[in-house]
């Protein structure tokens, strides 16, 4: 796949409900990723950025639970 059917093929998958997590900002680094890299890491990148951020939303939520 060349970089340009790579990046449109990530901004598709990107609209996923999954993936609303990541702001535009997040979206816009992975398809530059996938531009650059291959679809493999491109993937990769784009599912970690999406754990980690949906991961700092349950502890922000804990956090807040905690300080009512």
């Amino acid at each position: 796949m060349d970089p340009v059917d790579r990046k449109e093929f990530f901004s598709k998958k990107l609209r996923e409900p999954h993936f609303d997590v990541l702001t535009e900002e997040e979206k816009d680094f992975v398809k530059n990723v996938s531009l650059a890299g291959s679809s493999g890491e491109t993937h990769e990148i784009m599912w970690e950025i999406t754990f980690l951020k949906t991961l700092l939303q349950l502890v922000e939520r804990k956090v807040n639970e905690r300080s009512v």
